[in-house]
């Protein structure tokens, strides 16, 4: 086992990763308390230690100061990264309908009935005067003839209403307003058609547009050779990036086979197209001067395919590696893998700090740290002289590394655990590596009239088998393990036992085996209290549900849901509604529909759960009462409850309804019109009676 002396530059990804961190979460530094902290300290250690830079004794003071300088300097570009500007200006653009010129900063994504594209906004117009603003959008514009010309670099003029992103509806939900700030994206509206025009100006970077122009003649060539649907869809995504066509079936197929990373363009792809360009350039390495013009144009090459792919994490990983590995081969060196690999890392994180909370960031460079340190020893521990067991064994080994290097964080990011990996894998990568170099021919040779129609059928066809392949995998029981739920420090305990086991199986050190075994002790401790907090808890929740919303009590691993809505759920909110039981330990559900304008009936009891037909639900100590329409106009006896649910279009004042009911809480559902919700939200204001509007603010979650 080779000393960690000989990866000079696994020693930096320490402070690069703590300084981008400490930029990123601590939020009292600021930059320019950080410069001067850095100077100040950075002249301290010269000055101190400078006369002892050479000596044998000291000569560690270079490489700390060398990882000091590193750590302020990710620091320092976390927080230039960092959009800290206040929310004020924000509010004001949201407030009405505006002029804005932007231009489109990222290649547009084609929705159903929308276009998505993400803008830099040049200028706004108030109170007819134009002022300069920078600052990032999402805008969703209408879909069209019109829209379909929308592309990367172009100027556009809209009017419309700025806001700000949804924040999570409920719990478990994906933080959209989250992942958009970490791209500085703190806007987001929609464009009706006859709204925008677009300008006569083109911005943005000529080498990205010209890339994104390239992609569209090259998915002309596909779609002009017959391909379309699926294989069409599959073809783009692997080939070229392009994913926008997918649809969700496909990617649900794709994800439970554990083949999800056939659909993006990584490093797999960008290897083959390094093997093509080898062999094309081949004839250079005769000349003298071969190398030096070879090795710049074969980078330029891998960079401008990754221009295309649109420049995923994966693509940039392997593309920087490459790009290392070339420059190397030309300087007639052979570096280690793991410091390319650390190098790249770090190379991208100057370019673009947050790129580490990047789920394919952190799985890309996980897989092939895996394979590197791993795949060896899983390769040594079967030998065979068949050749093609031989090969078959060393396809799956390479699995077997990928995947223990990746599984934890797919409990942490997905949930699920693809069981039959090995065999999609048998059956995806040598698939896919014949679709990716029958692609390349045909888009070399799409102009040929009958090879490429030749081509685009055995293209067709081999999509087809791969699809087909995938539907048959993940149709088998037990294909994929759903339901697995994981916190972050129960993910990094997991790793700390695969990497002190596998260091015990390659050092044979009883210490290793200690650790691994301590390790394991402190999961399962952990794991056995998470499990019963969550069995302890009881709560409500009532949900965010688009245009309406429902209540789920829940109770020591049960719960009983309870919709009032008559419109259809949204698949990704029924997804979200499961992640938040699956996150709470719920084991069994009971499910029913409420009437809130029903008269009263037979009541109905569930555990400590008791409700009635019609207004009224008591969960334990907590009485809700939910009114939907016109109470009558002669209050009897005022009943008490602890939480007032309006729904649909209650024709009532706030005063009135308090008459009948008295309580200290109200909660507007989503579905009251927006114009009667800011009504009631300022009535309770003036009365001084809490109010939660589950349209603005999200789910009510209520703990006893």
């Amino acid at each position: 086992m080779k000393s960690w002396k000989n990866f000079p530059f696994l020693r930096l990804i320490i402070p690069s990763f703590s300084g981008i961190l400490t930029g990123y979460f601590v939020p009292f530094i600021h930059l320019p308390f950080t410069l001067i902290l850095f100077i100040l300290l950075f002249s301290f250690l010269i000055v101190r230690y400078s006369g002892k830079f050479f000596s044998y004794r000291y000569r560690w003071i270079p490489g700390l100061l060398l990882m000091v300088f590193l750590g302020f300097f990710f620091a320092i570009i976390s927080l230039l990264s960092l959009d800290t500007s206040d929310n004020e200006m924000i509010t004001q653009l949201g407030n009405a309908d505006r002029y804005y010129i932007a231009d489109i900063s990222e290649p547009p994504v084609q929705k159903a009935r929308s276009v998505k594209i993400i803008v830099d906004i040049k200028a706004v117009k108030s109170d007819d005067q134009w002022f300069l603003v920078g600052r990032k959008a999402l805008l969703y514009v209408y879909k069209d003839l019109h829209a379909k010309d929308l592309y990367y670099g172009k100027r556009i003029l809209f009017r419309g209403k700025l806001g700000q992103p949804d924040k999570a509806r409920n719990p478990g939900d994906f933080d959209y307003r989250k992942y958009l700030a970490l791209r500085n994206i703190f806007l987001r509206g929609y464009i009706s058609g006859p709204h925008w025009i677009m300008l006569p100006a083109e911005k943005g970077n000529p080498l990205f547009r010209g890339a994104m122009k390239t992609r569209d003649k090259l998915l002309g060539i596909f779609r002009s050779n017959g391909m379309t649907g699926r294989e069409f869809a599959v073809a783009s995504a692997l080939l070229l990036g392009f994913v926008d066509e997918i649809d969700q079936q496909t990617l649900k197929e794709y994800s439970a086979t554990g083949a999800m990373h056939i659909l993006s363009v990584s490093g797999m792809h960008v290897g083959i197209i390094f093997l093509v360009l080898d062999k094309m350039f081949s004839p250079l390495a005769r000349k003298s001067w071969g190398s030096i013009v070879k090795a710049p144009l074969i980078i330029l090459m891998i960079w401008f395919y990754a221009f295309i792919t649109g420049l995923s994490p994966a693509v940039l990983r392997a593309s920087a590696m490459l790009s290392m590995v070339v420059l190397g081969q030309s300087l007639k060196r052979e570096p280690e893998i793991l410091n390319i690999l650390a190098a790249s890392a770090v190379s991208l994180l100057a370019w673009n700090p947050f790129l580490i909370f990047d789920a394919g960031f952190q799985l890309s460079y996980l897989a092939v740290a895996g394979i590197v340190l791993i795949n060896k020893p899983v390769y040594d521990l079967y030998v065979t002289s068949n050749y093609l067991l031989d090969k078959v064994w060393a396809l799956l080994a390479v699995s077997i590394s990928a995947q223990l290097a990746t599984f934890p964080l797919g409990f942490f990011y997905f949930h699920q655990f693809p069981n039959l990996f090995m065999i999609t894998n048998l059956v995806v990568v040598p698939l896919s590596s014949l679709i990716i170099y029958m692609g390349i021919l045909l888009l070399f040779l799409g102009s040929v009239p009958v090879v490429s129609v030749i081509l685009a059928k055995c293209l067709i066809f081999l999509v087809k088998l791969l699809n087909f392949s995938i539907h048959f995998i993940e149709g088998i029981p037990g294909s994929v393990s759903r339901g697995i739920t994981i916190s972050l420090p129960e993910t990094l305990l997991i790793y700390m036992i695969v990497i002190w086991f596998i260091v015990f199986l390659m050092t044979k050190r009883k210490p290793w085996l200690f650790a691994c075994l301590f390790s394991t002790a402190c999961l399962l401790t952990l794991c056995t209290a998470d499990k019963y907090s969550r069995l302890k808890e009881k709560g409500v929740v009532i949900y965010h549900l688009g245009r309406s919303s429902a209540m789920e009590v829940q109770y020591h691993g049960e719960s009983i849901y309870m919709d009032w809505g008559s419109k259809a759920i949204d698949p990704s909110l029924t997804e979200s509604l499961e992640r938040n039981r699956l996150n709470a330990g719920i084991t069994k559900k009971l499910s029913m529909h409420l009437n809130p304008s029903g008269r009263e009936g037979k009541s109905f009891q569930w555990r400590f759960c008791l409700f009635r037909r019609g207004c009224f639900v008591q969960a334990g100590r907590k009485r809700f009462a939910i009114v939907s329409g016109r109470l009558p106009r002669k209050p009897g006896k005022a009943v008490i409850v602890d939480y007032l649910i309006l729904t649909e279009n209650p024709d009532i004042r706030l005063s009135e309804l308090l008459k009948h009911f008295l309580s200290t809480e109200v909660i507007i559902d989503p579905s009251v019109p927006k114009w009667k919700a800011k009504k009631l939200e300022s009535e309770a204001k003036m009365l001084k009676i809490r109010c939660h509007n589950i349209a603005n603010s999200g789910a009510k979650v209520i703990q006893y």
